[in-house]
């Protein structure tokens, strides 16, 4: 940790409408960037209706997904309707999940919560920007201004800037490029330079207590080392940045993306420079629970469980099939984005995180656990129906061996 030099606190602040911070802060216009107390609304049984996007919404989202990222290492991720041919030759992997224990299902939750976009509209800052004239315009002439975003910037060296989007409550955090110094060519990051987790998660913890950061609301964190899975070999990914989140904790249980990960507040460490990259966070703290249907035995969701969780696509003629075991899951909350429509909710399900504990060689397996919600509505979500065959053309036809650890 000594190369690990910070330079936070202090700088001056400025803002793009030149206000009183003073007055602002007094009369509490930032007060929702401070964790309150989550707060619960109990609804009916089924309270949100069908849990499920609509297809057409979904496949909508989906399209629009693939067109800003690329699919992520091995497969897995959203799929949409659209199809593709792979280029010749290209070897499809299939992989097959196992588990071979039980876990006990009647006594888990059955709730299910959904995120309640909060009104965090800054009333005392836009009674000030009514009286507040830019130039030749007086803001007066807007009826009933509201404000969405604000970014407030350090005007200092290496100094960061916040960005709030009150109409959906996340902050993101990042450099203030213009105070940093990026003109060092560095050559490429190498196995021995990347420092312990402890070291990262300290880096992280530092800053968010330098910076005022409130965690109550998440649990202990975890250093995103998936990209440790295809570093090996001269060519292996070794990355500059590398995450560290903070699970989001809803009454006492830990938040996890469908993809395998735990998801809420992240930090982005920089490992060269030992300084922060970005952060991110949502602010919101209000939700509607409602009780749902859930499995009872866990061959129920057996069909899930083994094609490695509900979006991990799975080629139906793939040239090699990797058999990987699961050890004894642990109880979360899955996050899930619900399309309906033009609109989309935040729920949490009741799932099940299944570690990995052997996978053969050659399996290219981003996540390092399995989620597998239990709410009996996504049994229907099994199977390659949903996410079309991606590479129904140039694949070749073989003997399918399956390869075990």
């Amino acid at each position: 940790m000594s190369r690990y030099i910070y330079a936070l606190g202090g700088g001056i602040v400025t803002i793009a409408i030149l206000l009183p911070l003073l007055y602002l802060f007094q009369t509490g216009a930032f007060s929702f960037l401070s964790f309150d107390k989550d707060v619960y609304t109990d609804l009916s049984t089924n309270g949100f209706g069908e849990l499920l996007s609509d297809e057409e919404s979904f496949a909508e989202a989906s399209r629009s997904i693939l067109e800003e990222e690329a699919t992520g290492f091995g497969g897995g991720g959203v799929m949409s309707d659209a199809k593709e041919i792979a280029p010749y030759p290209y070897i499809s992997k299939a992989y097959a999940y196992h588990y071979e224990g039980s876990y006990p299902l009647s006594d888990l939750s059955n709730k299910v919560y959904r995120q309640v976009t909060e009104d965090l509209s800054l009333y005392s800052l836009e009674a000030q920007i009514k009286k507040t004239t830019i130039g030749n315009f007086s803001f007066s002439y807007l009826d009933q201004p509201k404000i969405q975003n604000i970014m407030v910037s350090e005007d200092k060296e290496n100094g960061y800037s916040l960005q709030v989007d009150a109409l959906y409550g996340t902050v993101y955090l990042t450099r203030n490029w213009q105070s940093w110094d990026e003109s060092d060519v560095h050559e490429a990051m190498t196995l021995d330079q990347i420092p312990a987790n402890e070291e990262i998660i300290m880096v992280a913890q530092t800053f968010l207590q330098e910076y005022g950061i409130d965690i109550s609301s998440y649990g202990n964190p975890v250093v995103q080392d998936e990209w440790f899975n295809f570093a090996s070999g001269v060519d292996g990914y070794i990355p500059e940045i590398i995450g560290v989140v903070y699970p989001r904790v809803i009454e006492g249980v830990e938040v996890w993306d469908l993809y395998g990960s735990p998801t809420g507040l992240l930090v982005y460490v920089n490992v060269r420079t030992g300084t922060i990259d970005s952060a991110n966070w949502s602010i919101g703290h209000s939700f509607e629970r409602s009780s749902y249907d859930l499995v009872s035995e866990l061959d129920e969701v057996s069909s899930l469980i083994e094609q490695g969780g509900l979006y991990q696509y799975q080629y139906e003629f793939a040239d090699v099939t990797y058999d990987i075991t699961l050890s004894e899951p642990t109880f979360v909350l899955a996050q899930y984005t619900q399309y309906k429509g033009n609109e989309f909710s935040t729920l949490y399900l009741p799932a099940l995180a299944f570690p990995i504990s052997e996978k053969p060689e050659g399996a290219e397996i981003f996540s390092d656990h399995v989620v597998v919600p239990l709410v009996k509505e996504f049994l229907s979500e099994s199977g390659n129906d949903r996410y079309p065959i991606l590479l129904e053309e140039g694949v070749r036809e073989v003997d399918v061996p399956v390869i075990s650890p």
